[in-house]
């Protein structure tokens, strides 16, 4: 699928103001994300000057993800060793990588660019939830208090809409990324203005879910005349919707926890927040004991794609996994310490057969000296 650039009015590069309404809109892929972004733009949001143009058949009316982000994300995640469905934790310590520091700077740079006019923007990309940090820490160094909105779709549905796309292999794995985007979503969420939606709720009610968020994250929305309320609604379209969960019989082989979490999201009680975090703490112990069996399996399938020859100019080393680096490295040395130990062997071997073949031949020596003296 090629996603070219869609060009917006340009604005000039000017120091961002602090008072700048700044939203990071995160959520799963295929999980609504869009649609909220959406919203925000009809809004008068600003996006940013190049974004994803419609894919037919995937998102028609639009991704919304601003390009310049999307490279700032991707080579993040290339440089950490994970990708955009990589269903494990982020690295240890990855705050502390020199990505991160490159990352941030670079988002510091965008923003002043793209944004720097602007008295209102947003950010949309499911990889926020994983990369999140980069943003708000860049953000503070500009001065700027960004406020978060977390979209939550049924895992069911945003697994069936990943695999009719060719993203995963399985809904197994689609899950799984699922809990680890929304997890780590909350988890680095905490400390800024934040609210969350569900996919369904924003179909019923978009007017209604807009205030509300509104509310929550201390924005105001501008006075819509009746033309601009008709759009706004004309946007969130439940014909858009191409898998209701509700509709799937085989909802009932969905991941206990996975429900769990998206019922805590359904429901959004007054204690929403301290409840999503608390199966975060069940999941992370769990994740704890599964980890490192997912890291080796995740490095063996990379060594076996790679040795196969599969795309073997378009991989780099920037895009391997330090676990990935760290095996490369162990088989070479194996490899060459097999082929020494193969060359001592033969040096032995040889030695041994020449000293058979003396061994004979003196033993030849002997018996002829025995007869020799026998003859006598």
């Amino acid at each position: 699928m090629t996603r070219a650039p869609h060009e917006q009015t340009l604005q000039p590069e000017m120091p961002p103001t602090s008072a700048a309404e700044a939203v990071l809109v995160l959520g799963m892929h295929r999980g609504g994300t869009s649609a909220i972004a959406g919203l925000l733009q009809r809004s008068g949001f600003e996006l940013g000057r190049s974004l994803m143009e419609p894919a037919a058949g995937v998102n028609d009316k639009g991704f919304f993800e601003n390009l310049d982000a999307f490279q700032i994300h991707e080579r993040l995640l290339a440089s950490l060793g994970r990708s955009r469905f990589d269903p494990r934790e982020m690295p240890n310590g990855w705050r502390e990588h020199p990505a991160y520091r490159v990352a941030v700077e670079e988002v510091v740079d965008l923003v002043r660019r793209e944004f720097g006019a602007s008295s209102r923007w947003a950010i949309k990309d499911p990889r926020l939830c994983r990369i999140a940090p980069v943003w708000i820490d860049a953000l503070a160094a500009l001065g700027i208090a960004p406020r978060a909105i977390l979209v939550v779709r049924h895992p069911g549905e945003v697994a069936r809409s990943m695999f009719a796309q060719r993203w995963v292999a399985s809904s197994a794995r689609a899950h799984l990324c699922w809990l680890q985007h929304l997890l780590e979503a909350e988890q680095a969420t905490r400390a800024i203005r934040r609210s969350l939606v569900t996919y369904d709720a924003l179909l019923a009610d978009s007017r209604g879910e807009r205030a509300r968020i509104g509310d929550e994250i201390g924005i105001e929305w501008p006075p819509a005349d009746a033309d601009a309320a008709a759009a706004v609604d004309a946007f969130v379209d439940t014909r858009e919707r191409r898998f209701d969960e509700t509709a799937n019989a085989d909802a009932d082989r969905m991941p206990a926890i996975a429900m769990d979490l998206f019922e805590i999201c359904r429901r959004r009680g007054a204690n929403v927040w301290d409840e999503i975090a608390a199966l975060g703490e069940t999941f992370a112990q769990g994740a704890a004991a599964f980890a490192p069996c997912l890291d080796e399996a995740i490095v063996e399938a990379s060594l076996a794609f790679i040795e196969a020859g599969h795309g073997r100019d378009a991989v780099t080393r920037a895009a391997l996994s330090p676990d990935v680096e760290r095996l490369s490295q162990q088989v070479s040395a194996l490899s060459e310490s097999q082929a020494a130990l193969v060359r001592e062997l033969a040096e032995r071997d040889a030695e041994a057969n020449r000293a058979n073949e003396a061994l004979r031949a003196s033993i030849g020596a002997l018996a002829e000296t025995i007869a020799q003296n026998a003859r006598k």
